[in-house]
């Protein structure tokens, strides 16, 4: 089994665990999805109106 490719990280691949061989070793790796810009705005977002409520 090879190793999952750059070009072959689609969103089914996401959250899952591959295991490969290389050189005679045996390689377990799990494949971590990265947020997208706008998720991470509107979290930072409610974070600072979580924040500001809090103060007032």
């Amino acid at each position: 089994m090879e190793a999952i490719a750059a070009e072959e990280l689609t969103a089914e691949n996401v959250g899952k665990y591959q295991v490969f061989t290389e050189n005679g070793k045996i390689y377990v790796s799990y494949i971590n999805g990265v947020p997208e810009s706008a998720t991470v705005s509107l979290s930072l977002l409610g974070l600072a109106a979580l924040m500001l409520r809090r103060r007032r």
